[in-house]
């Protein structure tokens, strides 16, 4: 990951308020798409080892400062799953509001690097509800 983004690899708080921070202006959420998706396998594996969980829910964003999209984002917990009426609800909510208002929501481990496209980069972070151990896999790759 190239040297200017490692502290967005890092960072622990609400990442619409961080972008809202560095732009000078809070991003408007876009929704792409909502709705069932198929599982990436290192989803799968992040969700539970050795299970094999191929269908499961997405949000597709991403965050806008006028027109231009600096932050892409996938949202995707397991079909099923609690967390996945949130998801739906959330419409044009930034997902921040939901883990971020809710002490019952605690991020899982480290973030995980993403690469795509070769130029795109990113990270994944895993949360959990506590009380009813709902799980949410957040991708965000950054377009700045």
């Amino acid at each position: 990951m190239p040297a200017p983004l490692q502290p967005w690899l890092n960072l622990e708080g609400s990442m619409t308020q961080a972008i809202a921070h560095h732009f000078g202006q809070a991003p408007q959420v876009e929704v792409h798409f909502s709705g069932a998706d198929n599982l990436h396998v290192w989803e799968q594996q992040t969700f539970l080892p050795n299970a094999k969980l191929a269908a499961g829910y997405a949000r597709h964003i991403s965050l806008n400062i006028g027109e231009r999209p600096v932050l892409l984002a996938r949202s995707v917990t397991p079909d099923g799953s609690p967390v996945e009426a949130l998801l739906c609800g959330l419409q044009t909510t930034p997902l921040a509001r939901l883990l971020f208002e809710d002490a019952q929501w605690v991020r899982i481990g480290s973030p995980i690097a993403l690469q795509a496209s070769g130029h795109l980069f990113g990270r994944a972070c895993l949360w959990q509800h506590l009380r009813d151990n709902g799980q949410l896999i957040v991708e965000e790759f950054f377009n700045f």
